[in-house]
């Protein structure tokens, strides 16, 4: 009898809504299990009856026994009274299997999720207990590296002992009987333990030199005997001599001009001869000359130099007129003064650095110190602001040589060859360390690929722009420093100093190797310490007072360090400039060289 399964759809409440059976279920008829791929295959026989079982989930259910579908559904009353409680008895079993097999399947999900929850927290500690051992690791690693600087250094110092012991085992071989019985030797261990500290006998000392040149030379002579009284005196043989330098007490001069008046009958004028000690006012150059000097070399205010010529010489100025003097006289030099930047311009290299300046009784007090130097010449500038249009108000557009800055924002706007200042990294580095940080061997790491690097790099700037440059041997060192470089820009770390600094490397990593192809420092230490007289004057005084006063400052002190550079005397430069005893072409020609301001080189870097 063949059963089908599709006429099992009964109507339930009612009869409007039909409930299909599930699709996956599998009847077993007679023993005969195979899966159900239609309603109309589920049964076999019509003439037997059967026990069906359905397969779900792993679980077998009985079916109820049925007979033959047509003729069951055919009677009216079984349709609606027994048949229908059996179907719907039927698929509540239906429905608890399968809800018994998705709660079966719930425990397993449950099961399986606690069980990779557990191994999640075991790999966790897993992984944390591995952090912890390379932090030991790294503390190890830096303690190890610190030893192993310190056996160096031992190393060396047992070298340095060997050789001597060799030297002294050679003496004792080739020297005489007293030394080889260990007398001599002794003898010296004893005298080393008794003599005095101080130099050795017979080491001649260093004295002061005595002056080449003698202004007077007095005879100290005697008429009585200074103990008895005696006028009985013999002169004898010996004379000694002993030189004695001293100052002359300094006395103001005081010169009064007297000016003549003449009438010119061809231009029908009054006229009378004009001197520079009328346009000076009442003090005159050597005054002027040792105000800038004490001011801008020693660093002492006005006041004080007030003070000082008052209790020297007894000359009465304040400090105020002699503020007011300088600023008038530093006009006399604005040309000298902007003959320094047209020669910085031109040159090779420039060395440039900036800081801090407060200029009060102006809207804007904190302002900007440029300085701008070379081997030969300094400038110094002082504006309102700090950022790349001062750079090239003064340099210009395109610097034809070597911008040498540190890392100073501001320079990278700047269109030149460049080499940053390797100082400042290492001495960022120094400092990393000096505080707690998590990635110390990284930090380390950074500094000795720096070090080689610069030691590597200046043994290549002594053959660079050569015909040694050419080789390929050269060329494969070269290679070589930027292949470290660039190892050292790959780094990575957690802690945020040396990631910064890693940073900075990768960024600017095209301006750090130029030393090592032209001629240039790998430092910016010359304009930091061309910096570091204006950083002590404003320690002392805290700037300037206007805006006149530090454009004076600048004036002098580009004079002043300029003349250091190239072996001038700045107190007779400025005693000639304030006097006019000679013309500003002539202090140019005298600060700068003998060169012409329009001969000046305008050529690319070496």
């Amino acid at each position: 009898m063949r059963l089908r399964v599709e006429t099992l759809a009964c109507q339930m409440a009612g009869g409007d809504e039909l409930i299909e059976p599930p699709a996956l279920l599998k009847v077993d008829l007679a023993g005969v299990k195979e899966p159900v791929d239609s309603v109309e295959d589920s049964c076999q026989d019509t003439e037997k009856s059967c026990i069906p079982t359905i397969h779900m989930g792993g679980l077998v259910y009985p079916m109820y026994k049925m007979w033959d579908a047509r003729r069951w559904l055919s009677k009216p009353t079984r349709r609606k009274s027994g048949g229908r409680r059996r179907e719907v008895r039927f698929w509540r079993e239906v429905v608890e299997a399968k809800n018994g097999y998705i709660r079966q399947l719930e425990k397993e999900v449950t099961e399986s999720r606690d069980s990779l929850y557990e191994e999640r927290e075991k790999y966790d500690r897993q992984i944390k207990e591995l952090f912890e051992e390379r932090e030991e690791y790294r503390v190890q690693i830096t303690r190890l590296l610190g030893e192993k600087e310190g056996l160096v250094r031992e190393l060396e110092q047992l070298k340095e002992e060997r050789d001597k012991l060799a030297v002294q085992v050679a003496r004792y071989f080739e020297g005489t009987e007293e030394a080889k019985s260990g007398k001599k030797r002794k003898e010296e261990k004893e005298e080393v333990i008794k003599r005095r500290p101080g130099a050795k006998e017979g080491h001649k000392g260093w004295y002061r030199p005595k002056p080449e040149i003698v202004d007077e030379v007095v005879d100290e002579t005697l008429s009585q005997c200074p103990h008895c009284g005696s006028l009985e005196l013999t002169e004898c043989k010996k004379v000694t001599e002993h030189t004695v330098e001293d100052i002359i007490p300094v006395k103001v001069k005081v010169t009064r001009h007297r000016q003549h008046y003449y009438w010119c009958r061809g231009c029908k004028r009054t006229v009378t001869k004009e001197t520079e000690s009328i346009k000076n006012g009442r003090l005159g150059g050597n005054v002027l000359s040792l105000s800038a000097e004490f001011k801008h070399r020693l660093n002492l205010p006005y006041r004080k130099i007030s003070e000082l010529f008052n209790t020297l010489c007894g000359l009465k100025v304040t400090g105020g007129g002699l503020a007011q003097a300088m600023r008038r006289n530093s006009r006399k030099v604005e040309e000298v003064y902007d003959a320094i930047i047209d020669r910085i311009k031109y040159s090779p290299v420039v060395h440039a650095d900036e800081t801090g300046w407060k200029v009060f009784g102006v809207e804007t007090m904190n302002w900007c110190l440029w300085c701008f130097c070379n081997s030969e010449a300094a400038y110094y500038y002082i504006d309102r602001h700090r950022s790349s249009e001062v750079v090239r108000r003064l340099l210009g557009e395109k610097i034809v040589g070597i911008l040498v800055t540190d890392f100073y924002s501001s320079y990278n706007k700047i269109e030149a060859k460049k080499q940053k200042c390797l100082v400042h990294v290492l001495r960022d580095i120094k400092n990393y360390l000096e505080e707690e940080t998590r990635d110390r061997l990284i930090l380390i790491q950074i500094k000795e690929g720096l070090e080689w690097i610069i030691e590597k790099g200046l043994i290549l700037q002594k053959d660079a722009g050569t015909a040694t440059a050419e080789c390929i041997a050269w060329q494969i060192n070269r290679q070589l420093l930027k292949e470290r470089l660039d190892g050292l820009c790959k780094l990575e770390s957690e802690d945020e100093n040396a990631a910064r600094l890693i940073k900075r490397l990768e960024r600017f990593k095209g301006e750090l190797l130029t030393f090592a192809d032209y001629p240039v420092e790998y430092h910016n230490n010359r304009a930091e310490r061309a910096l570091r007289p204006l950083v002590v004057t404003r320690k002392i005084s805290y700037g300037s007072q206007t805006e006149q006063g530090a454009k004076t400052t600048c004036i002098m002190m580009s004079i002043l360090q300029t003349c250091q550079l190239r072996g001038i005397d700045f107190t007779q430069f400025i005693r000639d400039a304030i006097t006019g005893r000679v013309s500003e072409k002539r202090l140019i020609r005298r600060l700068l060289g003998n060169k012409r301001e329009e001969d000046e080189p305008s050529r690319s870097p070496p």
